[in-house]
């Protein structure tokens, strides 16, 4: 019984951990959904990339365009198809967004 106490201290010390790790790592991915929702057609390009709070994935200028898409990527397991990367597509003219297209932000940052 002696030797037990301290085994079951460590494994939930170790649980706690996990826990607080897959708690911050989907916390991050909510933060990511709710500031692209927030982007809407007539923002500026900085509004939106203090919105997003970190610079973009790629950026590219075609014309008089500038479309920039943030990206992140998620582990979802195995069972649950692998990573799952969700993404931000947003088009601007003379410095205002004309068009947002999202993928994959309606799916759970859970498991």
């Amino acid at each position: 019984m002696e030797i037990m106490i301290p085994c079951i201290i460590v494994g939930v010390i170790t649980l706690t951990i996990c826990f607080v790790i897959i708690f911050s790592i989907t916390g991050k991915h909510k933060n990511f959904i709710n500031n692209a929702s927030q982007i809407q057609n007539g923002m500026t390009m900085n509004e939106v990339v203090d919105l997003m709070g970190e610079a973009p994935t790629t950026r590219e200028n075609n014309n008089n365009q500038t479309i920039l898409v943030w990206e992140k990527s998620q582990w979802k397991g195995i069972q649950n198809g692998g990573t799952l990367t969700r993404s931000v597509k947003v088009v601007f003219e003379n410095n205002k967004v004309v068009s947002v297209t999202t993928k994959n932000l309606d799916k759970s940052t859970f498991w």
